[in-house]
């Protein structure tokens, strides 16, 4: 299934671009050079669990707040979008990424 590529890219590198390719190589080269995504039955299925994510929220426990859907972005590294899920505990963020399947053997 193609997918619409932006005629320019934007000035600060978007955060799915660098967690697509760390993720898969592959994956990424296909998505965002070739503009094609494969639609299988794991992708559609990280599609419909993701919807959560994008909704903004917190959730709190005993170790901490887990916020979602956070606008993130570094001047520095010239890089932005948006994290699922961010762990705030003890005064630290940490971003999280979840994903299904083997990791890769470069990672």
């Amino acid at each position: 299934m193609p997918i619409e590529l932006p005629d320019k890219l934007p000035d600060y590198l978007p955060l799915s671009f660098l967690n697509q390719l760390v993720f898969c190589p592959r994956r990424f080269w296909l998505m965002y050079v070739q503009g094609e995504m494969e639609i299988n039955a794991a992708v559609l299925e990280g599609q419909l669990r993701h919807q959560r994510a994008h909704q903004p929220g917190t959730q709190t426990d005993d170790q901490g707040r887990t916020l979602r859907s956070v606008h993130v972005w570094s001047d520095t590294l010239r890089v932005a979008g948006i994290a699922d899920f961010v762990e705030a505990r003890s005064g630290t963020l940490l971003p999280l990424e979840h994903k299904r399947g083997r990791l890769g053997k470069w990672l």
